[in-house]
This record gives structure tokens, C-alpha cells and sequence, in this order.
């Protein structure tokens, strides 16, 4: 398997420009490592996120009030000044940020947005170890906690995300298989390379590509020995979507806001703060759309290689919750919003739910895949 695998992000437009449509189809997600929902997590990187937060809230108090667009920027720059501190070899031990250079951005003006980081990092700050770890800098899955999630590659090594769904069966954007991201399906290995094979059978789809509306789903399908042992995964109901706060964004795209293709094609997860579970019409701004889509937004500095956001190679991962159940699916990444895809990457991203019409429409393919 090619190593250096290509970037593009319109690669069927000249001089690398989308047309709105494709922009509209497109994502990508900037990945922050952490720990699985419901499986073991490091103790001692869990009580230095504790801390992190903790000194996070009281430094951003000092300088700014609490409902202020500046407090929640401030929130994220001091995530990424802990990361810096923490860094072997690093000579910068302050923690204090520079008020000057505290940049909100239009997502700090969304008080949902305020409401939902806060309450991570207070949760965080209180122990809870999931909201820790949500906050705080991580890793590659390189333990392979995420098995379930797969690589989609094109004929020219262009990637897409996805995840497995049912023996076989893989759920991911619509514009992945439009764009033709789905020739062949890669899975890490215990060697830490891609175990790489093509895709088999015709690929499903909820619209015409190009078409507007319904959601940016998609089912490819896959030899079941890739991963023989997966299983129907927990799908989140429109319930426990409504009262999550945080998720976790799996894929493997980049790791980087210029979108340079750093880490591309590694396997990587990070934690969002849910700005909303169901897009309003005031979201248009940010390019959601009311019918089928919700938006998050990122839980450390964007500017940082660690924080999390969605970014160019992971359209189709899926985004995780914690329920009283137990980790499940609550929806898939399409795209970045209007603001990150001018930045590059990591001021918010859009999800596909996957209840309603959409979670119909699976039940019937992997109910017809196994008939």
C-alpha cells in the first residue's frame, strides 16, 4: 500500500476551486486522539487534562467575563498552550495567555456553542474522565480501538472515511461515492500499515449525486473478511442526540488547518463540542441544513495540530456519543462549515443524522443484506 497518499480536495475542478455544489460536498476532519467512550482510559493523561481544564476556566476568567465570545476562544488557546507545555523537551512552562492574542470566531458568537464547550470543560475540570479527555491533546489510534472504522480509497489514492456498519456493509458520505472515493477499502493491520482490498457490488445511495437534499449518505460494500467479527453497531436515537453535549469524530484525514495532508490516511479520533442536535434555519449561515444535519464545533485551538475539526480525507467517519447504553453512532461527517472551509480547516463541521429517513433507509439495506 502507497505510503504518500495524494490530497485533493476538488480534484475534478481545475486550479483546485469547488463550485458551491462540491463545496457542499466536501469535508474533512482534523483529528484529536483520544480514548473510546466506554473503554479504558489512561488515568494519568486524565488527571493532567483534569488539571488542564481546571487552569483552562481560571485563566480564561481572569481576562474575560464568562458570556463572552472571548471566554470560549480563550478555552481553546489555553488547550493548546497545555499541549505545548506538556511537549517533551518544551521551555515554555506559563500557562497565561496573551488577551491580545484571543481571536473569536463567528462560532464563539453562538451561545449554544458557548454553553456546550463550557459545560465540557467544567465537566472536565470536575474529573469526569471522557470530558478530560474530550479537552485534552491525544494520539493516533494506533491500538486500534476503532476497528469498525475503515479507509475508502479512489483509483488515484484519493480518500474518504467510513465506517462498518454489518458484515460487508459500509456507511459513509454520499459524495465519496460520487466522487468515486470507493474503488477500494483499507483497515490498519497490527503492523500499523493498510490491509488493502477492493470494494465489491454496485454502491448504494439515498439521492441522484448532485442532486439537493436528502442526506449525504452512502453504502458501500465490502468482502466480509475484512472484518469478520463486526457486528450491528448502536445507532443513537434522536433522544440521546438532543442531550449530548460532546462526541468523538473518528476518520483519517488530515492533521493540520492547511490542509497540506499532514498524517492523511492515518486513523485518528478527537472530541467536539455538539453546537446544536438538529440544524435551525438560522444555521444556514454556517451551511447546515434543518432537514437531516447537525453542527459541532472544536474543543481546542484550531490553530493547533491538535485540535479537532473536520478536515480534508474524512468525509463518512462517524461521530460517536456516550449513552446510558453505551457508545453509539449519532451521525457522519459531510463537511466543514462555510467559515472552515475558507480558513482551511477547524472552526465547525456538519453531520449527517442518521434517525428519521436516513436511519431507515440503513435498516432496510442491512436488513436486505442479510435476508
Amino acid at each position: 500500500m502507497p505510503r504518500d497518499l495524494s490530497v485533493r480536495w476538488c480534484p475534478s475542478q481545475t486550479g483546485g476551486r469547488c463550485s458551491n455544489a462540491l463545496i457542499a460536498a466536501r469535508v474533512c476532519l482534523l483529528v484529536l486522539a483520544l480514548p473510546v467512550f466506554g473503554q479504558s482510559i489512561d488515568t494519568t493523561s486524565s488527571s493532567k487534562a483534569q488539571t488542564a481544564a481546571q487552569q483552562a476556566l481560571k485563566e480564561s476568567a481572569r481576562l474575560f467575563p464568562k458570556d463572552s465570545p472571548a471566554f470560549t476562544a480563550a478555552l481553546r488557546s489555553s488547550m493548546k498552550k497545555a499541549a505545548e507545555t506538556a511537549a517533551p523537551k518544551s521551555k515554555n512552562t506559563s500557562l497565561q495567555l496573551d488577551p491580545s492574542t484571543i481571536a473569536p470566531t463567528k462560532l464563539d458568537q453562538d451561545p449554544r456553542y458557548r454553553s456546550a464547550l463550557i459545560s465540557i470543560f467544567e465537566s472536565a475540570a470536575h474529573g469526569v474522565s471522557v470530558a478530560a479527555q474530550t479537552v485534552y491533546h491525544g494520539r493516533f489510534d494506533i491500538l486500534n480501538q476503532y476497528p469498525d472504522v475503515v479507509l475508502l480509497l479512489g483509483p488515484k489514492d484519493q480518500i474518504c472515511s467510513g465506517v462498518i456498519i454489518a458484515s460487508g456493509v459500509v456507511l459513509t458520505a454520499l459524495h465519496c461515492i460520487c466522487d468515486g472515493f470507493d474503488t477500494k477499502v483499507g483497515v490498519p493491520n497490527n503492523a500499523g500499515d493498510l490491509d488493502v482490498k477492493p470494494t465489491v457490488n454496485v454502491p448504494l445511495q439515498m439521492k441522484v449525486c448532485n442532486k439537493v437534499g436528502p442526506a449525504d449518505i452512502g453504502i458501500v460494500f465490502v468482502p466480509p473478511s475484512l472484518h469478520p467479527t463486526a457486528g450491528q453497531p448502536r445507532f443513537a436515537t434522536s433522544a440521546q442526540l438532543s442531550a449530548a453535549k460532546m462526541g468523538i469524530i473518528v476518520g483519517f484525514g488530515n492533521t493540520d488547518v492547511g490542509r497540506t495532508g499532514a498524517s492523511h490516511g492515518k486513523r485518528g479520533y478527537g472530541g467536539v463540542a455538539i453546537v446544536t442536535p438538529r440544524c435551525s434555519a438560522t444555521d444556514i449561515q454556517f451551511g447546515c441544513n434543518p432537514a437531516y444535519e447537525f453542527f459541532a464545533g472544536p474543543t481546542s485551538d484550531a490553530k493547533s495540530s491538535l485540535s479537532s475539526d473536520e478536515c480534508h480525507g474524512d468525509s463518512g467517519g462517524p461521530m460517536y456519543i456516550d449513552t446510558a447504553d453505551g457508545s453509539a453512532i449519532a451521525g457522519i461527517a459531510s463537511r466543514p462549515d462555510a467559515q472552515s472551509f475558507a480558513a482551511g480547516c477547524g472552526q465547525g463541521g456538519i453531520y449527517e443524522r442518521i434517525d428519521g429517513d436516513a436511519g431507515a433507509w440503513i435498516a432496510s439495506v442491512i436488513a436486505q443484506k442479510r435476508s
